[in-house]
């Protein structure tokens, strides 16, 4: 029937760090740990120059981050030339099938994801709420790491830009965190929003 993009991601969302040459700035990861540790819900935003590390950090903090659930959102992937990862419906659709495919065994769904932005948009509300409730029932949390924001409005020309459905901090539950990549003015943009 050619569905098969209802069901799977558009993209890969994996950074390559060279684990032999890594060297964390130590002062962000504590940070950045800090933050993962006192925050239950909203954003956590990791901003700086370019070539500072923020993917890299990012990418090996939540790699090896015990008794949470990561999603992971490259909108730039260094060698990968696909224009669409700032789409707002590319976004969306990956997040819902990312998030449906962690949930919790007896609540996990798989039928196709709608095809509209605006029902997207409800679908991942469904997903943070699934989410929140085994959050208050095991304490298992969830991060969705969104990286490489400032890449979007700089190198990408999105019809709706994904930054237009960050979703707002209010509407983030308990037990899911969304935690921002990107250079300084890389949430200019989404500022309204968040």
């Amino acid at each position: 029937l050619g569905w098969s993009g209802r069901f799977d991601l558009t993209f890969k969302h994996d950074f390559p760090v060279d684990e032999r040459l890594y060297q964390p700035v130590d002062a962000t990861v504590v940070e950045l740990e800090a933050a993962l540790n006192s925050i239950d819900s909203g954003y956590v935003a990791v901003v700086g120059p370019p070539g500072s590390g923020k993917s890299t950090t990012l990418t090996q903090v939540l790699r090896y981050r015990a008794h949470v659930r990561v999603v992971r959102y490259y909108a730039y992937v260094r060698g990968d030339t696909a224009q669409d990862r700032g789409e707002s419906h590319a976004f969306l659709h990956a997040l819902c099938l990312s998030l449906r495919s962690i949930a919790p065994p007896l609540r996990r769904r798989w039928d196709a994801l709608p095809d509209t932005r605006e029902e997207l948009l409800e679908a991942l509300a469904s997903e943070f709420a699934v989410l929140s409730e085994d959050w208050r029932t095991t304490g298992t949390r969830t991060i969705i790491l969104v990286d490489g924001l400032d890449h979007i409005e700089r190198e990408q020309s999105p019809v709706r830009s994904l930054l237009n459905d960050l979703p707002h901090p209010t509407t983030i539950p308990k037990g899911v965190l969304v935690v921002l990549g990107t250079q300084e003015g890389g949430l200019d943009a989404a500022a309204p929003s968040l």
